[in-house]
């Protein structure tokens, strides 16, 4: 794992950036959505209860509610574009530092079916995995949040 945020660091800041700024603007917008949908259930208990003479006050929290949720939608969005990214950086930065350790080996090395099983199945995954792992990481946050947000 820390190979991983390590590399990314080092071949896309801004990606890791933007990864952080999705999951922030989503959690932010879970939180005060429920809040704003909370104020429009209050809103309305007064309202039918007498307490409260307007509307207004359910349609504001409503229309704040709305745009809380295309914050979120946007940051989903984001973190999509952020994944993406991910992948690309992931597959064209990896390539030189995979083939100069590869060059790097003694070719007896390569006489041994064992190492050769392993350099085959580090090939087909090196570009993608670590990515991958990324996307999950931002997953997790995700699935958090929203359990969290069912809770509230």
């Amino acid at each position: 794992m820390r190979r991983t945020f390590s590399y990314s660091w080092l071949f896309d800041r801004a990606t890791l950036f933007r990864y952080a700024i999705g999951i922030i603007l989503q959690i932010a917008g879970s939180l005060t959505g429920a809040y704003f949908n909370a104020q429009v259930i209050n809103s309305l208990f007064n309202y039918l209860n007498g307490s409260l003479d307007t509307t207004a006050p359910i349609f504001v929290n409503l229309a704040l509610g709305a745009g809380l949720l295309t914050v979120e939608q946007l940051a989903w969005r984001y973190l999509q574009y952020a994944h993406n990214r991910s992948y690309l950086y992931w597959g064209t930065q990896m390539v030189p530092i995979y083939l100069s350790k590869i060059a790097g080996l003694d070719i007896q090395r390569f006489e041994n079916s064992d190492f050769n099983k392993l350099i085959n199945k580090v090939s087909q995954d090196y570009n993608w995995k670590p990515a991958e792992f990324m996307a999950s990481c931002s997953n997790v946050l995700q699935i958090g949040r929203a359990s969290c947000r069912e809770r509230v």
